[in-house]
């Protein structure tokens, strides 16, 4: 049996932690929204964040059941954790 090494640096633990954190918060945001007066803009504004998240990182998409319809490709995709995949990710989220 080949002995395999995985590695699992406190960069991608704290990535990850707080994508989750910040997947966790959308429905919580999105019923304030629901209930604020004037929410279209708000709304507009979380749901691109949600959406550009959900394009970059399939895997949540799969653990939020979302990985249907327009997404159900996403089911056989896995996060791009490559240097490029992080540069990606980044220049998303400075955008």
């Amino acid at each position: 049996m080949a002995d395999t090494l995985f590695f699992v640096t406190r960069r991608a633990v704290l990535a990850a932690g707080s994508m989750g954190a910040g997947l966790a918060i959308i429905p919580s945001l999105s019923k304030a929204a629901a209930r604020a007066t004037d929410s279209a803009p708000f709304r507009a504004t979380i749901d691109g964040f949600a959406e550009n998240v959900l394009k970059l990182l399939p895997q949540p998409a799969t653990s939020l059941s979302v990985d249907t319809g327009a997404r159900a490709e996403q089911r056989a995709e896995l996060d791009d954790g490559s240097q490029a995949g992080n540069a990606r990710f980044a220049a998303a989220s400075a955008a």
